[in-house]
């Protein structure tokens, strides 16, 4: 039977035609180590089980909400409420505000209103983030505006959809953080067309897809994975999170397009767990429904563990509130997420390259602005302007970042090397020659100036303060110091482990150079300031150390 404090949602939940196995599944508040509120197996569960299944009248999204309707289409677009979250937290709140006359009553009130996501932590503790990729992707002031610029107006546009004595309760700010946060930690994002049989292709005359096959997978960028049905071979595995409020709001398309998917809340789905490879469910979906399925076997008293994508802990801090903080197979008797990556931003690989160029010249000194053009076009050709590296065990036969050395490579080339590569329409081939991977090292030393704090520092408080699996730090005063500083090591790891790996490949090449040099195998080296390019693969094909 559900427990007590869980069962007015069961019951709401089954109302409204939703599936649960309760002889087979229960929801309890769990230690914070374990994820907190979760879902565990009541009795042994065999694989294929369906522990739940939503209809998908039962997802809460702009299109299932009557907000939208009752605002008018034309309106809402005029408002821009069709662009990014700000349209489903406004319905959200207008759901809220509806309070027992909502259909989704018992669900919205069953949703955490606290929250230990670095969107709610004071400067002080956002200053224990220093260095790490969360603080710059909170996107928090882009909410806000969004919030002045959209919703407020909208909201006060219509004074007969939004009341005034609910304005301070159900539409402040905090209230749209919350719910933002909410969708942030919470959401699923489904292809448009699987939404209800009055979705707009079909009101367009757009046929709607013969099967859910058709569809394809729906989880594209969302906190949570939805996949096909059960005859699946293998789930695909979820995309990274992109959720920070409206870091994906799609703002730059055109505001008569319609969004290509849509984020939607799907209760009982989004109170299930995750940590790094240990899921033992997926969502699949159906044409009438999404079902919750077992994909191996589920002991009696487990938890029941859905996949967030396996996030590194910098992702699950920001969208989620927690960290991973597991045995590390490549760091025996120490822990943290095997997933963790460090981004490194771009303007500090042109400074390094430009560090080195410099070094070399003997007249004019280049500047950033020398290499506009090579940026723009490398950001036209559909590279990032962020690098993420991952810890050298990751992947034992894969260089070094190869974006990275890529774009390293085209800031090296020659106006005319340049040229030529933009008539090809792709950037230069990454190589791993010793110059590159001065570069590299250069660059791994300079991204690890940016925190406050050394990795040993760092180590030794773990130290002191007893730090196991349980998270047992009694001298770090709160949950959210201890986060950040889970979260600090664990970039700090990578850095230093992919710095050592570039170290050690760098000595190969010198080495090898040297002795080519010895053998009269080489011509003369690239003159200072003549940026000549690299030659060969130069390592894009050597193997990692296994």
């Amino acid at each position: 039977m559900p427990s007590s404090e869980i069962q007015p949602f069961f019951s709401w939940f089954q109302a409204q035609n939703g599936y649960i196995d309760t002889l087979a599944m229960d929801v309890v508040q769990l230690p914070p180590s374990e994820g907190g509120r979760g879902a565990i197996a009541l009795i042994d569960i065999p694989e294929n089980h369906v522990l739940f299944s939503v209809p998908r009248s039962l997802i809460l999204s702009t299109r299932t909400s009557a907000l939208p309707s009752k605002f008018g289409p034309a309106a809402w677009k005029r408002f821009k409420l069709h662009q990014g979250w700000a349209g489903l937290m406004l319905c959200m709140m207008w759901e809220a505000a509806q309070g027992a006359q909502s259909k989704w009553s018992a669900y919205l009130d069953m949703m955490p209103r606290k929250f230990d996501t670095p969107m709610f932590w004071s400067e002080a503790e956002l200053e224990e983030l220093k260095g790490t990729s969360v603080v710059d992707k909170l996107g928090k002031d882009q909410a806000e505006k969004d919030y002045a610029e959209k919703v407020v107006p909208a909201i006060q546009s219509r004074p007969d959809l939004f009341r005034q004595e609910d304005l301070a309760t159900y539409y402040s700010l905090d209230a749209y953080h919350m719910m933002g946060t909410r969708i942030l930690s919470r959401s699923f994002t489904l292809e448009p067309d699987e939404g209800d049989s009055d979705n707009e292709d079909q009101e367009q005359g757009k046929a709607p897809p013969e099967s859910a096959a058709d569809v394809g997978n729906t989880s594209i960028g969302s906190a949570m994975d939805v996949d096909q049905p059960t005859t699946s071979e293998k789930p695909a595995e979820a995309q990274e999170s992109g959720h920070d409020h409206e870091a994906d709001s799609g703002d730059e398309e055109d505001e008569d397009e319609e969004p290509r998917v849509e984020v939607a809340m799907v209760p009982l789905a989004d109170i299930l767990n995750a940590r790094y490879k240990t899921d033992n469910v997926k969502l699949f979906h159906e044409p009438e429904c999404l079902r919750m399925v077992s994909t191996k076997p589920i002991k009696a008293g487990e938890q029941i563990w859905n996949t967030y994508g396996d996030l590194p802990n910098a992702e699950l801090l920001r969208g989620f509130g927690h960290v991973d903080y597991l045995p590390l197979p490549f760091a025996p008797g120490e822990y943290g997420n095997p997933g963790d990556v460090v981004e490194i931003r771009a303007d500090i690989v042109v400074q390094c390259v430009l560090d080195a160029l410099n070094g070399e010249a003997t007249s004019k000194k280049l500047i950033t602005s020398d290499f506009e053009e090579r940026i723009d076009w490398w950001l036209e050709e559909g590279g990032d302007d962020t690098f993420t590296i991952e810890h050298p065990s990751a992947d034992p036969d894969a260089p070094l970042s190869i974006l990275l050395q890529s774009f390293i490579k085209l800031l090296l080339l020659t106006d005319a090397e340049f040229k030529k590569a933009q008539s090809k329409g792709r950037p230069p081939k990454p190589t791993a020659d010793a110059r590159n991977l001065r570069i590299v090292c250069d660059i791994f030393r300079k991204r690890k100036t940016l925190y406050a704090t050394s990795l040993e520092d760092d180590l030794q408080t773990v130290k002191q303060t007893s730090l196991d699996a349980t998270l047992g730090m009694e001298k770090v005063p709160s949950l959210n110091l201890r986060h950040a500083l889970i979260v600090r090591i664990g970039e700090k790891r990578v850095l230093q482990d992919a710095l050592n790996y570039a170290s050690e490949m760098l000595q190969q090449a010198e080495k090898k150079e040297k002795e080519e040099k010895q053998d009269g195998r080489t011509g003369s080296s690239s003159g200072a300031g003549k940026r000549k390019a690299d030659s060969g693969d130069g390592g894009a094909g050597k193997k990692r150390r296994k």
